[in-house]
C-alpha cells in the first residue's frame, strides 16, 4: 500500500505490503531510517490513533494520561562521532 495519508475510516484497508518489508534489508541505516520514517511509521500511526479512539470510545481512558511516545526513528549522530572516536583511541 503506498498512500499513507489515509484517514481512521480507511483502517479496513491499511496493509503492509512486500515494498515495505524490503526497507529493512537496506543496509545504509540513514537511508533505511528515512524511509521507514515517510512509508511505515505513518501506517503505524494510523493504527495507533485507530486503536487510541477506540480505547477511548469504549472504556472512556486517556491512554496518554501518563505516557510518552516517540514517533519517528531518532538516531544519535554525535554518539555515533564519539564511538568512532573512542575506537580510534583505544587503536593508539
Amino acid at each position: 500500500m503506498t498512500n499513507t495519508t489515509q484517514n481512521l475510516n480507511d483502517i479496513e484497508s491499511l496493509s503492509f505490503d512486500k515494498d515495505d518489508q524490503q526497507l529493512f534489508y537496506i543496509d545504509d541505516l540513514r537511508l533505511k531510517a528515512d524511509a521507514l520514517r515517510h512509508s511505515v511509521l505513518p501506517k503505524l500511526q494510523l493504527m495507533m490513533n485507530h486503536a487510541i479512539s477506540k480505547i477511548d470510545e469504549i472504556y472512556g481512558v486517556d491512554v496518554f494520561e501518563d505516557s510518552h511516545i516517540t514517533k519517528s526513528p531518532n538516531f544519535r549522530t554525535k554518539r555515533k562521532e564519539k564511538l568512532k572516536q573512542e575506537k580510534r583511541e583505544t587503536k593508539d
